[in-house]
């Protein structure tokens, strides 16, 4: 079975996961219901909270190379605000590589009209149940997609020419493929899945949320978009016994 097929299998069967599967969480740098990053320190409070819980925690914008090897082997914490007129409100989620949430907490209640400290307040309450979920990696979620380093840029002759054919000499995917100088356009509506149209404004493909940054699963594919060390979007492809490289894109995301 395709290494991609699956991850995509496993995540189906997400109710039998726990987090107990996953080595790594991954705090975002900013809360989507805050005006800036880390503000009230809840971001950074939420980081220490799963790490005083036993979890290997990263930001968004420090994760490491395994990670980034291994995307479904994270889980994406975020902080949900049901806050009404007089109580703030927060619900601890954790979310798998595929948007399936594994686990959310209850809500942690604070009626503290200051905001920095209801906020913690109410945070620190939702994190009682991610202390009772006695965290304990198991190992059992390492076996997972693979997104090969790439050390340095693929060397490109002309404009036109963008695909990279490796040593094996696979040739690239063809419908995956655009030129430099023809950059199509992703577009999105939940901010997190995205439809990639070409300069006819027909769709190409869709790629899907990884919980690690621009990391996506081309929907359709044994494949995967991310961009490398060096700002280039690489498209990924498993034949079966390993991923390959086979091709850059050149997108505008909007």
């Amino acid at each position: 079975m395709l290494l991609l097929v699956a991850v995509l299998s496993s995540t189906l069967l997400y109710s039998q996961k726990s987090v107990n599967n996953y080595a790594y969480v991954i705090v975002p740098t900013k809360f989507e219901f805050l005006k800036t990053a880390d503000e009230y320190q809840l971001n950074s409070l939420s980081k220490f909270l799963f790490e005083k819980y036993g979890f290997t925690v990263y930001m968004d914008n420090e994760v490491p190379e395994e990670l980034l090897q291994n995307p479904c082997n994270g889980l994406k914490a975020d902080v949900i605000d049901h806050s009404g007129l007089f109580t703030s409100k927060l619900v601890v989620t954790l979310t798998d590589c595929m948007g399936t949430i594994v686990f959310e907490s209850k809500e942690g209640k604070s009626k503290d009209k200051k905001y920095k400290v209801a906020y913690n307040e109410a945070v620190r309450e939702a994190f009682e149940d991610v202390e009772a979920l006695s965290y304990v990696y198991d190992g059992s979620a390492a076996e997972v997609a693979t997104v090969p380093v790439v050390e340095t840029a693929p060397e490109v002759k002309t404009t036109a020419v963008v695909a990279v054919v490796p040593e094996e000499k696979t040739a690239p995917n063809k419908e995956l493929v655009n030129s430099e100088a023809n950059s199509w356009i992703a577009k999105t509506k939940d901010g997190l899945n995205y439809t990639v149209y070409n300069n006819g404004n027909t769709i190409v493909m869709e790629l899907l949320y990884t919980a690690i940054p621009d990391v996506y699963l081309i929907k359709g594919k044994d494949a995967l978009l991310y961009k490398n060390d060096k700002g280039i979007w690489l498209i990924s492809e498993n034949d079966g016994a390993q991923m390959k490289t086979t091709g850059v894109m050149y997108l505008t995301f909007q």
